[in-house]
């Protein structure tokens, strides 16, 4: 079964995070980590914490209506 962010719960909260990305986008911005996604949302109606974003950024991910890349520029060590 395909899930969409407009039919299950938090879906106010997944509408809000694709919005973010739509913006990016409209500025050639592709790429953004989810303390970017937090801080797009609207203050009064975002979650209290980075990691909700972070969840709901996972299941985009997973249902496939966003794509997940490695963030090379937080890297710290070479292993």
């Amino acid at each position: 079964m395909t899930y969409t962010p407009f039919t299950v719960p938090n879906a106010p909260l997944y509408r809000q995070v694709m919005r973010a990305f739509l913006t990016a986008k409209e500025r050639f911005a592709v790429h953004l980590r989810p303390e970017d996604v937090y801080a797009a949302l609207d203050a009064g109606s975002r979650p209290a914490d980075v990691e909700a974003v972070t969840q709901a950024l996972d299941k985009l991910v997973e249902w496939g209506n966003l794509r997940a890349d490695p963030d090379h520029a937080r890297v710290t060590a070479v292993e």
